[in-house]
C-alpha cells in the first residue's frame, strides 16, 4: 500500500484532466447543438 500510493497519487491529475476534458467536450457538444439549432 505504502508503495503504490505515489502511483495513485501521481495519476490524479491524469484523472482529472481527463474529467474535465469530457465536461469540456460535452459542454461544447450542447452550445454546438443549439448553434445549429439556429
Amino acid at each position: 500500500m505504502i508503495l503504490l500510493s505515489p502511483f495513485i497519487f501521481a495519476s490524479l491529475p491524469l484523472y482529472a484532466y481527463l474529467i474535465l476534458g469530457l465536461f469540456i467536450w460535452f459542454f461544447m457538444r450542447l452550445a454546438m447543438d443549439d448553434f445549429m439549432s439556429l
